[in-house]
């Protein structure tokens, strides 16, 4: 098995699943829509597990792998909770963290970036800040730990090997869909939810397929 023969067997599963979910009544199927959603998720995840496997690594022992694992499970609890779900979400974004410090990849380059993304977030979200005050503390701590991943991802294509490039854009990818999701949350007038979750499972597809050259 190779990546290009996954991706042939993967890409037209993840496209079904793509648009039955996208076209779900999802307030009067929550069961089954979690379900489409969390096998849309898990696609990724044994495409990281084979990867590692195949390679003789142990998927466990591996950062990335368990970031992704943790999105999974996030997916299903937030349907349930929300505050869980984020607070999944935030640890798994933490390891995603550590592993980009393993790396050796951060510079002052990094954390320019990074100061820059977080006050660009910070601005859009600005009346939000305001209206919910402490409430919104939560997700300011996820806005800077997104921020940072990205800052980090988008120099590594410059500072490691090309392989590194589906991480970069993944992450690129990801942070546009949680600022998308975030301005869903705060306006009822954006309605992006297609794209939300064509970015979020494109993330993940393209961080896990970079576990096959990593």
């Amino acid at each position: 098995m190779s990546l290009p023969v996954w991706l042939i067997i993967a890409i037209p599963i993840g496209i079904a699943i793509f648009y039955l979910y996208s076209n779900m009544d999802r307030e009067r199927n929550k069961f089954h829509s979690i379900i489409v959603k969390c096998i849309g998720s898990f696609i990724p995840l044994s495409c990281a597990g084979l990867a590692l496997s195949l390679k003789g690594e142990n998927p466990f022992a591996n950062l990335l792998f368990w970031f992704i694992t943790l999105c999974v499970i996030a997916d299903a609890v937030r349907e349930y909770t929300f505050v869980s779900g984020m607070f999944i979400f935030g640890i798994a974004h933490v390891l995603f963290v550590i592993w980009l410090i393993m790396q050796e990849s951060v510079t002052y380059i990094n954390i320019i970036i990074w100061l820059v993304v977080v006050s660009v977030i910070f601005y859009i979200f600005r009346r939000m800040f305001k209206a919910r005050g402490l409430d919104a503390l939560p997700f300011c701590v996820y806005v800077i730990i997104l921020a940072f991943i990205f800052s980090v991802s988008l120099t590594l294509p410059f500072t490691h090997p090309a392989v590194y490039i589906p991480i970069a854009v993944g992450t690129l990818m990801f942070i546009t869909s949680d600022v998308i999701f975030g301005m869903q949350m705060n306006s009822r007038r954006v309605k992006f939810g297609k794209t939300v979750m064509f970015l979020y499972w494109g993330a993940l597809y393209l961080i896990s397929a970079a576990l096959w050259y990593i």
